[in-house]
C-alpha cells in the first residue's frame, strides 16, 4: 500500500509546486490532512484505507492544477475521469 500511496504524493507535491509554488505549504497541509481523515474513517468503517487515502489526497486536485475554488468539488472529479 506504501508504495502506490508515496508515488502518488510525489507527483501531486510536483502539481503543486509546477502550478502554485507559493501555496505548497497550505495545499501539502490540506489535501494530506484530509487524507489521514479519510483513512481513519476507513479503518474505523473496515473500508479500504489506500482507497480512502487516495481519495482525500485528489479531492481538491482542480483546485490545485487550475488555480480555482469554483465548483472545484466537481471540477477535480471530472478531471480525474479517464
Amino acid at each position: 500500500m506504501e508504495n502506490r500511496l508515496e508515488i502518488l504524493r510525489i507527483e501531486i507535491d510536483k502539481l503543486i509546486f509546477e502550478k502554485q509554488p507559493e501555496k505548497i505549504r497550505f495545499f501539502i497541509e490540506h489535501l494530506y490532512s484530509v487524507a489521514r481523515y479519510c483513512s481513519l474513517l476507513a479503518l474505523k468503517r473496515n473500508l479500504n484505507q489506500e482507497l480512502a487515502m487516495t481519495s482525500g489526497m485528489l479531492h481538491d486536485i482542480y483546485r490545485v492544477t487550475n488555480n480555482t475554488a469554483t465548483k472545484h468539488d466537481i471540477t477535480s472529479t471530472n478531471c480525474l475521469q479517464p
